[in-house]
């Protein structure tokens, strides 16, 4: 049995290095040595045999470092699992000595008759990016994951809002608190993963024939909405953490009741389409997928948190038996309110005298932080070109991840004399061409541009895998201030979906221009055909764990002079050194 076969492989490996980390793989190996980095993408370690090897994240069944974990997503469930949860999300007020917020759950369960194990894993549809990690890990542990998604890919945005009232209410508060969206922080692109769900119209039938109203329909729901859509677009909050700290305290003991809410009597109609009918789906494919697939697996069952008590019940009615819980923090909220992250009056008084000086010239600029969620912004809903260059660069390297220096096929065949292809680019690495893209030769860097675009498929199937890797599905630009700062964080932090750690580092090496007292600068800078806007985006690594990351625009209308680049720089370097030095 596979079960029993990675424990014997873990005794093994504990018989001989007790104090060794040991990274599980679904296969049932164990390496051990030294886990040096435990990332999203990629586990790091310095195994005794192999040396220092990287293994991806979908590879691995569990990390344990020491000895070994009882935590519930350890090879070998806890001995003694407990009560299962009532309640898959909870408020936990926060203390003077202990943080609170919002958590998750996720419970374990084995079916004896497949000796599979299966996991409940619910989740909330905004969080701090964290709390996704953390998810994804669980998750990429797994061989298969069934995952919500009514309507799977061809319902309408407006349908899908009507149907979810939770996440109608989370993405309205999403920019007022600063947390992040589920679908931008996960990964869902993976061969494992299955949409297990019903179709739109099949979920309105199940309302219809139970004479229930759509969830935003409902009376006591649309009060609810209603003031979650005025508290979102009657607040300050985007600017300010501190503002965020009270709208989450005032939110999140209601989003904790989701549960509660909908046993409510008069939900029952709906509870009975929204939760039940969608949950009989899902249990419908997990028992063809027990019955049918190989025996030992780990599957999950990923879902809002709303659905897993009734899909714990399904369970035990079922015969399988409980394991464990585990808890995962959605909105860590300190019992102090947190200090602003930049001075933002400062900040708006110092841009405000910058653009004074511009004559007639307009500035955009996002400042943010890696290591810290902090984020400031002065007319950042203009567009600033960049990001969509480095996107589509880390793509490149991605498809060339492992070979980066090896010679890159020529994929106009080679003809000499073509504009896209000069003789310069022929032969080049991957590498090569990317330092090309980001170049100072604004002819060497179109030739760049249409080579990675061809080797991508073309210019817009490239456009496409370069916002789905980089989370920006649902911006309007891939040029968006906000986008251009999660590049540069993904970067920044070395940890780039797609990318091994050697890639990642390639692709920071790029943009690497220098150092001085405040640390390392990486920085790319672009202009318009048409000179009408000059863009400079990048950031500055202070340590190992903090950078400042800065997009800034300057756009000029007719009749008024676009500032050079040095003026631009300048502008930059003022800010992000007035961040530094108020950091310090």
């Amino acid at each position: 049995m596979l079960r029993t076969a990675i424990l014997v492989s873990l005794a093994a490996g504990l018989a001989t290095a007790q104090t060794q980390d040991r990274v599980v793989l679904k296969s049932g190996r164990v390496l051990l040595g030294s886990v040096e980095r435990d990332g999203p993408f990629h586990v790091s370690l310095r195994e005794r045999e192999l040396g220092a090897i990287d293994v991806p994240r979908t590879a691995v069944r569990a990390v344990l470092r020491g000895e070994l974990s009882a935590d519930p997503f350890a090879p070998e469930a806890p001995a003694e699992p407990g009560d299962a949860p009532e309640t898959y999300i909870r408020w936990l007020p926060a203390r003077a000595d202990e943080d609170g917020g919002l958590e998750t759950a996720t419970s374990r369960w084995f079916d004896p008759a497949s000796e599979s194990t299966v996991f409940l894993v619910g989740v909330v549809h905004i969080a701090d990016p964290a709390y996704y990690a953390e998810l994804q890990k669980v998750l990429d542990a797994c061989d298969l994951v069934l995952f919500e998604g009514v309507g799977k890919g061809e319902a309408s945005d407006a349908e899908l809002a009507s149907l979810d009232v939770m996440m109608r209410m989370q993405l309205a508060l999403r920019g007022a608190t600063g947390l992040g969206f589920q679908k931008d922080h996960l990964e869902y692109a993976r061969e494992f993963w299955v949409n297990s769900d019903v179709d739109y119209g099949e979920l309105r039938a199940a309302l219809r024939e139970r004479k229930a109203s759509l969830p935003t329909d409902h009376p006591v729901v649309a009060r609810l909405l209603k003031t979650a859509l005025s508290v979102a677009n009657g607040s300050d909050a985007r600017r300010s953490p501190r503002l965020q700290h009270r709208l989450k305290n005032l939110m999140g003991p209601g989003l904790a009741q989701a549960d509660a809410i909908l046993q409510r009597p008069n939900f029952a109609g709906m509870r009975g389409a929204v939760i039940e009918h969608r949950n009989g789906a899902v249990m419908r494919d997990l028992d063809r997928t027990l019955a049918e697939g190989a025996h030992g697996r780990w599957i999950a069952v990923f879902y809002g948190a709303g659905h897993l008590p009734d899909f714990a019940t399904r369970f035990a009615q079922r015969g399988m038996r409980y394991e464990g819980v585990g808890w995962h923090r959605a909105w860590r909220m300190p019992a102090r309110e947190p200090d602003e992250g930049f001075d933002r009056k400062a900040l708006d008084r110092t841009l405000g005298e910058l653009e004074s000086g511009l004559a007639g010239a307009r500035l955009s600029v996002q400042l943010a932080t890696v290591g810290g969620e902090d984020r400031y912004g002065y007319h950042d809903e203009d567009l600033h070109d960049g990001a969509s260059s480095l996107a589509l660069l880390a793509e490149f390297l991605a498809a060339h991840d492992g070979r980066l220096d090896a010679p890159v096929a020529d994929p106009f065949g080679g003809s000499d004399g073509s504009a896209a292809a000069p003789t310069t680019l022929r032969g080049r690495s991957a590498r090569r061409i990317g330092a090309a893209l980001l170049g100072d030769d604004a002819a060497l860097r179109m030739a760049a541009r249409s080579v990675i675009d061809e080797r991508l498929g073309g210019a817009a199937d490239a456009l496409r895998k370069a916002r789905a890797r980089f989370a920006t599905v649902g911006s309007r630009s891939l040029d968006e201030p906000a986008s251009v700062v999660r590049v540069l964080r993904a970067i920044a932090a070395r940890e780039v979906r797609g990318l091994g750690p050697s890639g990642a580092a390639a692709l920071a090496d790029l943009l690497f221009v220098g150092c001085d007292e405040a640390g390392r600068w990486f920085r790319f800078r672009t202009s318009d055909a048409a000179g009408r806007s000059r863009s400079d985006c990048g950031f500055l690594e202070v340590s190992d764990e903090f950078a400042i990351v800065w997009s800034v625009g300057c756009s000029a209308g007719d009749g008024v002079a676009l500032p050079d680049a040095a003026a631009l720089e300048a502008v930059v370097e003022r800010l992000v050194a007035q961040t530094f030095e108020a950091r310090r």
